[in-house]
C-alpha cells in the first residue's frame, strides 16, 4: 500500500493506493464512510484502487515526536489511540483495518488532536498491532520538561503489566497519570470542544 500526504487549502490530504493483489473492500468504506467518527481522515473512493482522505492539516506523528513533548500532550495522543479503537470496536469495524504507523497518523498541532485512517481491503492483511503501536510512541517520545520526564517511563512499566492486553487498561494509566486528559477527550467526543 503507497500513501502520499499533502496539504491544500489548509486541508490535509491523503491519497491510498493499493499495491498488487490488495482490493478495496468498497462495501466496508461506504459503511465507514457513513459513520462519522471523529478522530478519523474522512475518505473519497477515487479509482477501484485509490482512496484519497481529507481531514485537518497536521504533520506526521513520527515529525511531531521528532520534538519535545508535553506530558499532556504524550497522555492526549494515548487516550486518541485508546478512543479511536474503542470506536471501531464498537462500530464493529475490523482493527487490521486501522493503519497504525507513525508516518500515517496525523497530529494537528493546534488542536492536539490525532487523525487516523482506515483502509479497508478485502485482504485485511495491514499490520496493526495496537500494543506494538502504542510502544512505539512511548519510544519516540521526547519529554519536554527534564523535572518530569520519568512519566514515560512510568508509563511504559505499567502499560507492559497489562496482561492479557486489554485498551480498556490504558485509558485507567492514562486517568492515573491525569484523569483530565480522560474527562476532555471524553468531552471532546461528545461533540463540544475540550481542546
Amino acid at each position: 500500500m503507497k500513501f502520499k500526504a499533502k496539504t491544500k487549502d489548509c486541508q490535509l490530504i491523503v491519497k491510498v493506493k493499493t499495491s498488487f493483489g490488495e482490493v478495496i473492500d468498497e462495501k466496508e468504506l461506504d459503511r465507514f464512510s457513513r459513520v462519522f467518527l471523529r478522530g478519523f481522515l474522512k475518505p473519497k473512493l477515487i479509482k477501484r484502487n485509490q482512496i484519497e482522505y481529507t481531514g485537518p492539516i497536521g504533520v506526521n506523528l513520527y515529525e511531531r515526536l521528532k520534538k519535545p513533548i508535553t506530558k499532556r500532550e504524550f497522555l492526549f495522543i494515548i487516550e486518541q489511540v485508546v478512543v479511536a479503537v474503542h470506536k471501531l470496536q464498537a462500530n464493529s469495524m475490523p482493527l487490521n483495518n486501522f493503519i497504525m504507523n507513525m508516518q500515517n497518523v496525523f497530529f494537528n498541532e493546534a488542536t492536539k488532536e490525532v487523525q487516523f485512517l482506515y483502509v479497508p481491503t478485502t485482504t485485511g492483511q495491514q499490520n496493526s498491532n495496537v500494543i506494538e503501536f502504542i510502544e512505539t510512541i512511548v519510544y519516540s517520545t521526547k519529554p519536554a520538561d527534564e523535572k518530569d520526564s520519568g512519566f514515560v517511563s512510568r508509563f511504559l512499566y505499567s502499560f507492559r503489566a497489562i496482561k492479557p492486553f486489554d485498551i480498556s487498561k490504558v485509558e485507567t494509566l492514562v486517568s492515573k497519570e491525569d484523569r483530565s486528559v480522560v474527562n476532555t477527550i471524553r468531552k471532546q467526543n461528545a461533540g463540544q470542544s475540550g481542546f
